[in-house]
């Protein structure tokens, strides 16, 4: 594992914090020529549709994108520059993240984009902030009664800019919070390689990644989501192929030495690209990865990251497959180190004998607030990490499966006093597979897959899994609070039974 030390390094560069991300993708515009003495930009969005069982369709109207060299500059800071300089309020682009397509109709290729805009006219530096403006619903833009789908389609009132549908054709507003209507910030964690770095002459091709299915949060109150925006940034090149593959099912053919047989594809799966060195679990003593990226196999089984930032060297893939209702069919299948440009099988392995049960992880987070008087709410994510007996020492993100009730949750605080108000029974649960993972590293030459680590059955039962869960929560009002990451202590899941996680780390503390 001599690869995770020089990993370690790379991830540190800035990169660690990066959440929940989403596909990197690339429109080259080499008709953006830099005006004398400047340099030049041009802005892509992108989105990887993996939530479209949920939603057709996440309407949001864009007005700019600004960035800025200073990495604590305020929305109201000098120094803001614009790269959008076709986009204002006045002349925004309203875009169906779920479908980036220009025609309106499903793209039937590997990445979501759209061009934004451009500039010929940026200072030259580095750049270590930027963010995405958007119009708020209410606020008066240059969008026509024909060009507002949420008016148009959606039959909400004419001055809805931002709205979602859901799967069953019902339409909502989809709200911005307070500090959301200055900008929707890039802070220089979640900008990968750390500053954008602007020559003269020279033109920057820079991606905004939008995670729409991590940004939505349902209120039950008021019968509408909000955004809590989930977003990176990258400059990328047109010469960056990324990483795909294929999720197929597999088979232990030998356990010594570890040979895997490849099998039929799986349509369906998850598929995580994660970057190792992401936010250390002083709990365990252990580093944890963070998701880059999410997709969901086709038809075919075939996965796509396209294209992944040339900074980004040795990530992780982790897949699994959905199961049926709330079973589980398989384990979770770990392929480390990853280098850009690679195309890669990736076998998942079904559980043992006759059990087809997921792991349930079975908990209830609470927060403490640092004040008597606020009141507000914590948007909550949770997350299951593996433990693997093979990953020196990493916790691996692993796709909840179906049926899950804790992926998110809302926690009420007033007056000192906070509780789970959504859902409203107050009791998460994460599904997840009961098995431990296969585990594999890819190749420094070649492409053949080197098996380290396998599960292990009996006839009947399956091996248990061991899981930590991270806990992170925001709080979307007002003026802003933050809270405290947590981390639970290992807790191994068994096929078809409920684990409940002790009261002991699962707190969300310091809350202000």
């Amino acid at each position: 594992m001599e690869g995770r030390n020089w990993r370690k390094g790379v991830a540190t560069l800035g990169m660690f914090a990066l959440i929940f991300l989403g596909t990197f993708v690339l429109v080259r515009c080499s008709s953006n020529t830099a005006a004398p003495g400047m340099g030049a930009a041009s802005v892509t969005i992108s989105d990887p549709p993996s939530c479209t069982a949920q939603f057709d369709h996440v309407y949001v109207t864009i007005t700019g994108v600004e960035a800025n060299m200073s990495a604590t500059a305020s929305p109201n800071s000098p120094g803001w520059q614009n790269l959008t300089t076709q986009l204002s309020l006045n002349s925004p682009v309203q875009l169906d993240l779920l479908n980036l397509s220009a025609s309106g109709s499903q793209q039937p290729v590997e990445c979501l984009l759209k061009q934004l805009g451009s500039t010929q006219s940026l200072p030259v530096g580095s750049y270590e902030q930027i963010r995405l403006m958007l119009a708020d619903n209410g606020s008066s833009t240059g969008l026509s009664s024909s060009s507002n789908n949420c008016a148009l389609n959606g039959g909400l009132s004419s001055g809805t800019v931002d709205c979602v549908e859901d799967s069953s054709g019902t339409w909502y507003q989809l709200q911005l919070n307070s500090q959301d209507q200055t900008g929707l910030k890039i802070p220089p964690g979640q900008i990968l390689g750390g500053p954008i770095n602007v020559a003269a002459g020279k033109t920057v091709d820079l991606n905004i990644n939008f995670n729409t299915c991590a940004s939505l949060v349902f209120i039950p109150a008021n019968n509408d989501y909000m955004l809590k925006p989930t977003l990176t940034a990258s400059q990328v090149s047109p010469n960056t192929s990324g990483i795909s593959g294929n999720v197929v099912s597999g088979t232990i053919a030998s356990a010594s030495p570890i040979s895997i047989t490849s099998g039929s594809a799986v349509p369906g799966a998850t598929v995580n690209l994660e970057l190792p060195g992401g936010p250390s679990d002083t709990t365990n003593g252990v580093n944890t990865d963070t998701v880059y990226d999410t997709a969901i196999t086709d038809t075919n089984g075939n996965f796509y990251f396209c294209p992944v930032s040339p900074e980004s060297a040795g990530l992780d893939v982790v897949a699994n497959a959905p199961g049926t209702g709330t079973a589980s069919t398989a384990g979770t299948t770990i392929v480390e180190e990853v280098p850009n440009g690679t195309k890669l099988t990736v076998p998942i392995i079904a559980q043992g004998g006759s059990i087809t049960a997921p792991g349930v992880l079975s908990l209830t987070p609470a927060a403490s607030t640092s004040t008597t008087s606020s009141s507000f709410t914590v948007n909550v994510d949770l997350f299951p990490l593996q433990l693997t007996a093979a990953s020196s020492g990493y916790e691996f993100i692993v796709p909840p499966l179906a049926g899950s009730t804790g992926v998110s949750a809302v926690i009420s605080c007033a007056s000192g006093s906070c509780t789970v108000t959504t859902p409203t029974s107050g009791t998460l649960t994460l599904n997840t597979p009961a098995t431990s993972p296969l585990v594999g590293m890819y190749p420094t030459s070649g492409t053949t897959i080197n098996w380290t680590s396998v599960p292990t059955f009996t006839s009947t039962t399956p091996s248990t899994g061991q899981f930590v869960i991270e806990g992170n929560g925001s709080v979307g009002d007002s003026p802003m609070h933050t809270c405290n990451t947590f981390f639970t202590q290992p807790q191994t899941v068994t096929a078809g039974a409920a684990t409940t996680v002790p009261t002991a780390n699962i707190t969300f503390s310091n809350c202000k």
